[in-house]
């Protein structure tokens, strides 16, 4: 039986994180489980070098992001800035005393929504990490810059919050995407705009 090493244990988790765009610090990584190995390709021996085959179309391949996109993924109002599966959008989920959860949403060029598609987003959050935690449905900030929700009760720290969000062109009876965000205090106010 080989034995795999350590540190290859951490590899999965670690490309997790490169992927979320998530800016706050990382938090403890649960294990991953075992890893599936494959054996080692085998060297063949050829006179003349072989062309690689053709790879099949992707039905990813639409929704590459379009040039020019997706360079900026600062958070804007000192939150958790996050790129979701669409490859279009970009969310940020922001904390303020005395516990309201802001989600502020932007396009692929990590610009505001317009009010009309801020509109057609839906999403809950689960206030703990518990069965038994609280969930609130997001709704319309009064300034319509965001969605926001408040648990209704006293939070304590550490905090894990889980938004479950239909985002804008959702396709009808599709599953929503799911979102942690840890909070170890309020998120820090941001001067950006």
């Amino acid at each position: 039986m080989t034995k795999i090493p350590k540190f290859l244990y951490v590899l999965p988790v670690l490309g997790l994180l490169a992927v979320s765009c998530n800016r706050q610090p990382p938090q403890e990584a649960q294990d991953p489980g075992p890893l599936q190995t494959t054996p080692p390709p085998q060297v063949v021996e050829t006179e003349a070098p072989q062309a690689a085959a053709p790879e099949p179309p992707s039905s990813q391949a639409a929704q590459q992001p379009a040039p020019g996109t997706h360079r900026d993924h600062d958070s804007k109002h000192g939150g958790t800035f996050f790129m979701a599966l669409d490859n279009v959008h970009h969310l940020e989920g922001v904390l303020e005393p005395p516990g309201t959860f802001r989600l502020y949403l932007y396009d692929s060029h990590t610009h505001p929504v317009k009010l009309e598609e801020l509109k057609q987003a839906q999403g809950w959050i689960r206030w703990g990490d518990s069965e038994d935690a609280p969930e609130t449905t997001l709704a319309l900030a009064p300034d319509d810059q965001c969605l926001e929700a408040a648990p209704g009760q006293a939070m304590k720290f550490p905090l894990m919050l889980t938004l479950r969000l239909y985002l804008p062109g959702s396709p009808p009876g599709g599953k929503p995407e799911i979102f942690t965000f840890p909070f170890s205090h309020y998120s820090p106010r941001s001067s950006n705009p």
